[in-house]
């Protein structure tokens, strides 16, 4: 017979025993196996423990004394934010837990930029609070929030690794500050989302994700910076300031995004059979435009650039409502000219459409060519004003001013080759018409003299 220890496990102590054993052989084996078996489960029931904010002494994240357990929550502790009267203020740069759930009354609080709070998942139930006044908060996996999120102060920041799950009983407060998103932004019940500043932006690094949103709510400032980002069914949506691109793809589908600030466009913006309105300045210097389908892309005020853009499919839309806007050089699929504005070509040699270019009519619409060269493949449909300085218009499509004018205002060119419907209200100056097609009818002209023909020519 010999004494062997054995061990009791209570509430986390460990207690050290005798036994006698009077078999030194298997019996002792299971006996010692049974003993590190208990001593492991003792230890992951105290390491993986729920802590409860009581608040009892202060707001100090850090003081073991504001807890359930009478311990600092480590990366293993989930945490229940409780209401009650003190709610707790991070108060270091390295706080951390496991997950964490905010309950109806409880309030969390980030305001101070040194310091940083790291957990698993975010849970804000209906009636609990969110706060980032300043410092980070970051979440490695999925955050739900129900209840209320507030951000406000240049360095609040919401770092989200995983999916940002909003619903119909989310409200909001942000003025300033930054949401990072790297998964998922599922906001379509959200209809209380309408933040009035700081930045979402969507970081998928290199994964495809998706925004969704309701048709009430919008974002403020909305960047992509890498990823691919689909909008899915019921998404169209509003960016109050600015959107941008910095890498990867936001893909519109057929929704229809609307744009008030600036758009700068240095990853790919695709769009299907939907409607990207941009209501500010459009550049696309180092960025592709794709069309997918016959979708729309309307730039209401100065375009720097329109990058790459695909030429098998879509309509570019010049809209600027009053003054005067540059139409870019290079080549379209269609191309719309619209808006009560001057819409003059700009830098460069000229415009290559390889559809249909229509000039609609909208208070004074104009569609100056300059000195430069515009070629339309399709049908020119001229329902504004056409003016020809001393540039050329090659329509190799039908042409068809009815509604509209064909105005020359120096030593410029118009060259028809399909049929020509109508010249509309026509104003030579020293410009040439030349028709340059096969079996073509040619319009007769008043006798006047501003409204004849300048010089004639007959070529084909």
């Amino acid at each position: 017979m010999k004494h062997v220890r054995y061990t009791f496990v209570r509430c986390g102590v460990i207690t050290i025993k005798k036994k006698y054993i009077f078999n030194d052989n298997s019996g002792s084996y299971f006996e010692i196996f049974l003993i590190l078996s208990l001593i492991l489960i003792a230890l992951k029931t105290s390491y993986s423990q729920t802590a409860t904010w009581d608040g009892s002494s202060s707001t100090d994240w850090n003081l073991a004394a504001n807890w359930s357990t009478n311990a600092v929550p480590t990366s293993s502790n989930d945490v229940i934010i409780a209401n009650v009267t003190n709610d707790p203020i991070i108060s270091s740069s390295s706080d951390e837990c496991h997950n964490i759930t905010i309950q109806s009354g409880g309030v969390l609080t980030s305001n101070n930029g040194s310091y940083k709070l790291t957990t698993a998942s975010i849970t804000v139930n209906d009636g609990g609070s969110l706060v980032i006044s300043d410092g980070e908060i970051e979440c490695t996996g999925k955050a739900d929030i129900d209840g209320l999120l507030t951000i406000s102060g240049s360095g609040a920041t919401l770092d989200i690794n995983g999916e940002l799950e909003l619903s119909s009983t989310t409200t909001e407060s942000i003025s300033e500050g930054n949401i990072t998103v790297v998964g998922d932004f599922d906001g379509a019940a959200a209809n209380n989302f309408t933040p009035s500043g700081g930045t979402l932006t969507m970081d998928g690094s290199g994964a495809d994700a998706s925004i969704t949103m309701h048709t009430n709510a919008n974002f403020y400032n909305l960047t992509v910076n890498s990823g691919s980002y689909d909008v899915d069914a019921g998404s169209n949506f509003d960016v109050n300031s600015a959107l941008t691109v910095t890498s990867g793809t936001l893909d519109i589908s057929s929704y229809t995004a609307t744009v008030s600030g600036a758009t700068d466009i240095d990853g790919t913006l695709k769009i299907s059979t939907g409607i990207y309105d941009a209501n500010n300045t459009f550049t696309a210097s180092g960025g592709n435009i794709t069309f997918t389908d016959a979708g729309f892309l309307k730039c209401a005020l100065s375009v720097s650039s329109i990058g790459t853009i695909s030429t098998s499919n879509g309509t570019v839309v010049y809209d600027r409502p009053s003054g005067t806007q540059n139409v870019t050089q290079g080549t379209y699929n269609n191309l719309t000219i619209d808006g009560n504005a001057s819409h003059q070509i700009g830098g460069g040699v000229g415009i290559n459409v390889l559809g249909n270019l229509v000039v609609n009519q909208n208070g004074s619409t104009v569609f100056d060519v300059r000195d430069k060269n515009i070629t339309v493949s399709g049908t020119s449909d001229i329902n504004g004003t056409l003016d020809i300085g001393s540039g050329t218009f090659d329509a190799n499509g039908t042409f068809d001013a009815t509604s509209g004018s064909v105005t020359f205002t120096d030593e410029g060119q118009l060259n028809l080759a399909g049929t020509v419907t109508s010249l509309g209200t026509f104003t030579r100056s020293t410009g040439t018409v030349e028709y340059d097609g096969a079996n073509q009818s040619i319009i007769a002209l008043s006798a006047s003299s501003s409204s004849s023909y300048n010089n004639l020519i007959i070529n084909g």
